[in-house]
């Protein structure tokens, strides 16, 4: 049985080590509404209405993506409410939340 060259072993350490060491950039997760490849939209200024917010997640669960619009959450629920006269109702796409705006 022959011994491995000291010479050898330092060069198959040494290719270990480099191959070991490459930099592992993760992707970050995109939203549900830029997977085909639009820009993320930015965050909505406003107050957040839990009611409609959980409706909104429960759309994405269901249909594996965000709304177009507000009207489009009748899909799970029988009804939405009307917004206080002066505000109307908005999807924040980045929060992945539903805020009351004034228009």
């Amino acid at each position: 049985m022959s011994r491995l060259n000291p010479r050898w072993f330092t060069l198959l350490a040494a290719a270990a080590l480099v191959s070991g060491c490459s930099k592992n950039e993760k992707t970050p997760a995109t939203p549900a509404n830029t997977a085909s490849g639009e820009a993320a939209a930015p965050s909505v200024a406003g107050k957040v209405d839990p009611e409609l917010t959980a409706l909104l997640k429960k759309f994405v669960a269901q249909k594996g993506r965000m709304p177009t619009s507000i009207p489009e959450l009748n899909a799970v629920t029988d009804s939405i409410p009307r917004p206080p006269e002066g505000y109307a109702y908005e999807i924040d796409a980045a929060a992945q939340e539903v805020k009351l705006v004034k228009r």
